[in-house]
């Protein structure tokens, strides 16, 4: 079950989705804990954009910085 993510969005989801705050799927992938590096890794190589802001003004890469994530930090900086 762990693959399942990434074989949904390898073949071909939509990661344009938004949910009702505005957040898409790399903002949920950083907020929640759990080993989500190589989701957020896949994520952004799909072309997420971990800058893009949600309907609060806030950004995954912003998510990351306040949780203290510094793994997903250097990954998200790696983007820009």
């Amino acid at each position: 079950m762990k693959d399942l993510p990434a074989s949904i969005i390898n073949k071909g989801a939509n990661l344009s989705c938004l949910d009702k705050y505005g957040n898409d799927g790399l903002w949920t992938a950083v907020l929640y804990p759990g080993p989500r590096l190589p989701l957020i890794e896949l994520l952004i190589k799909k072309g997420e954009n971990p800058h893009r802001k949600n309907a609060a003004g806030r950004s995954s890469a912003d998510v990351a910085l306040t949780k203290k994530k510094q793994a997903m930090m250097i990954l998200l900086e790696l983007r820009q």
